[in-house]
């Protein structure tokens, strides 16, 4: 995980915008490109996901 992680809110919006099918793909490349830059790989967010207790729907 890479230091400083974001605030939770904004890593809740980023993981909501990649889900969400119905949304322009340009902004759902956006928002995984900003959760690989400010967390790390997949392994990372889903670690962070756990440390926060976040909800995936």
């Amino acid at each position: 995980m890479k230091i400083g992680s974001p605030p939770v809110a904004l890593v809740e919006t980023w993981i909501q915008l990649v889900r969400t099918e119905n949304i322009d793909m340009e902004v759902r490349n956006r928002a995984s490109k900003m959760l690989k830059e400010k967390i790390g790989d997949t392994v990372d967010i889903l670690a962070y996901v756990k440390k926060h207790n976040l909800k995936i729907k």
